[in-house]
């Protein structure tokens, strides 16, 4: 289950609630959210035992249960892109240079197989953005983000 994998559940059965409702609090904070869940769980948990549901289930309750995960793992995604732009920030803040091939002021050209816009073009690099390239201010008065891959060393 997506709970565990992300360590919000320890994957004990009985603990299922608590570590459900935890996260429905977080990702909602409202009550009657919180208490729909807790019925479509219910019911959903009934009909695997083979027992009568609390409530009737239909495709709209699928539909129901299947957005409060999709709600979740959305939202756990978000976290972990944003831990990894922070990881990945922090790296380069730690060296002057960082992961980066080109330093600001550095002279880079356009590389031959890179995108026909830059291709041959001069410039100086004024910074860099991780994820993202290289501030170029080219020759011709432009000044473009570009992905390291589409540079060289002029």
């Amino acid at each position: 289950m997506a709970l565990a994998s992300y360590g919000d559940w320890d994957g004990v059965p009985e603990n299922f609630e608590q570590a459900a409702g935890s996260v429905l609090e977080t990702l909602w904070g409202k009550p009657e959210i919180i208490t729909e869940f807790r019925g479509l769980m219910d019911a959903a948990d009934a009909l695997e035992k083979k027992q009568p549901p609390s409530r009737p289930i239909n495709l709209e309750s699928a539909m129901e249960l299947k957005a409060f995960c999709d709600a979740y793992l959305a939202s756990r995604v978000r976290r972990e892109a944003q831990k990894a732009i922070r990881q990945r920030q922090a790296k380069t803040e730690e060296s002057p240079t960082g992961n980066r091939k080109f330093a600001d002021g550095a002279r880079v050209r356009g590389r031959e197989e890179g995108a026909a816009s830059f291709r041959g073009r001069t410039g100086t690099v004024t910074s860099y953005v991780p994820g993202s390239g290289y501030w170029v201010n080219f020759d011709d008065g432009r000044t473009e983000n570009v992905p390291a891959h589409w540079l060289e060393v002029a």
